[in-house]
């Protein structure tokens, strides 16, 4: 039996967690699609940044038999051996960026700590931990304070009862989720982009298009590698596409003349409504339509976009420099369709129709992940 099977056997007997059949195999059809895709999203994530890395992902939730889909108490990292704060660091940015609970419990063979996924990664250890344990090993309900805070919070009794979140409310904000975040961050750099003179319409379809483009460069396959690799980035520079091989989305957002060539590229392998005019029938149309999009953005409007993306945007709440900490390879495709489509239909915008897609996931989904 591995050192981390062990530990799991130690905690579920001392916490009341469900046996761990239950937390890493669940067989109920909700359960089982969230486990998974959490072992995906954060154990692959996690094997594939740290090449020595050994962990299984789990999930606590109240029945694992049921075939409805319901959010987890907790996402379990187990690990198999000790892990580095740059290991945990992710951990908790990946769960965070998952968006399906408020806690991740971190076991390790000599460790157990709890992590709150309302607290961003940019946040202090002190604010993102909730508690933190030896191995549980011949603890007893009786024990040291410490041991007795952590049996309160994290007892199962009490993680269907959201004590956690009861009695340290700062540190579950619901404000802190990475969706919530996103969506403040969205309209923060509209704010902007309107303030600079960019129309509605077009600060909508080049905020769509950054998502989606983020995405590419988020989303990896089976191998670890990204729809934009420095490959095919290379490729498009030898094509004469890019003036030069670009490291990443906020580099190329610095040159007007890449941006929307890039943007062209993608027009032509991709299906969908992201791109101006892309119903007409006719050429013309479509290129009339770029040309009036290109008009109106201009270098300025790239510039504070690079600044948005990069996390280098001048501002004094450092909510709104997040983008860097965003995974959109973790963050379900349903959420950012949510709050893609919540961004547009906020109240000042709900009677006005903009060329940009209701549900980015959908185009997401239709466009690239066949």
């Amino acid at each position: 039996m591995r050192t981390g099977e062990t530990l799991y056997l130690e905690t579920h007997s001392w916490l009341g967690w469900p046996a761990r059949e239950k937390v890493f195999g669940p067989k109920g059809a909700g359960p089982r699609v969230t486990a998974e895709s959490a072992l995906k999203k954060i154990g692959g994530a996690l094997e594939m940044a740290f090449t020595n890395v050994k962990v299984d992902v789990g999930v606590l939730v109240s029945d694992s038999d049921s075939d409805s889909t319901e959010a987890p108490f907790a996402i379990i990292c187990e690990f198999r051996a000790a892990a580095d704060e740059q290991i945990l660091d992710l951990s908790h940015r990946l769960a965070w960026n998952f968006c399906r609970t408020a806690l991740l419990i971190t076991i390790e063979p000599h460790r157990l700590i709890a992590w709150s996924c309302y607290q961003d990664p940019l946040t202090s250890i002190d604010e993102r931990q909730i508690c933190e344990l030896p191995s549980p090993k011949h603890f007893k309900p009786t024990g040291s304070p410490q041991q007795r805070k952590v049996r309160d919070l994290l007892h199962w009794v009490n993680l269907v009862t959201q004590r956690a979140q009861r009695e340290l409310p700062a540190q579950f904000r619901r404000e802190g989720r990475a969706d919530a975040l996103l969506l403040k961050n969205l309209r923060h750099c509209r704010s902007k982009l309107l303030d600079m003179g960019l129309p509605m319409e077009f600060a909508h379809a080049v905020l769509a298009r950054i998502i989606f483009t983020q995405f590419l460069f988020h989303r990896k396959d089976k191998d670890g590698n990204p729809f934009f690799t420095q490959r095919l980035l290379r490729r498009l520079y030898e094509e004469g596409t890019l003036t030069r091989v670009y490291p990443n989305l906020a580099a190329i957002l610095g040159s007007k003349r890449d941006t929307y060539s890039l943007f062209s590229w993608m027009d032509e392998h991709f299906n969908g409504d992201l791109f101006p005019a892309k119903e007409a029938d006719d050429a013309a149309s479509r290129e009339a339509a770029w040309k009036t999009e290109q008009t109106a953005v201009r270098k300025e409007h790239l510039t504070l976009l690079m600044e948005f993306v990069s996390g280098d945007m001048d501002t004094t709440d450092r909510q709104l420099n997040l983008w860097p900490v965003y995974s959109f390879d973790a963050i379900p495709l349903e959420f950012i369709s949510s709050i893609y489509e919540e961004f547009l239909s906020e109240e000042k915008f709900k009677d006005k129709a903009y060329y940009t897609p209701a549900h980015l996931a959908d185009y997401i989904l239709d466009a690239v992940l066949p």
